[in-house]
């Protein structure tokens, strides 16, 4: 695999994860504007 085909690879699962991370924000968004992120099934609020 090329560093280009390895940065793009990066560059996708970056995008991913944060397209996923602000999905759980979306539903997980308390009144308190709290910010609770599901990590290995644990809640962390931030």
């Amino acid at each position: 695999m090329s560093i280009l085909e390895l940065g793009r690879h990066l560059g996708e699962d970056i995008i991913y994860n944060l397209n996923k991370l602000m999905t759980i924000r979306n539903i997980f968004y308390t009144t308190t504007s709290e910010i609770a992120i599901v990590e290995n099934g644990q809640f962390t609020l931030l």
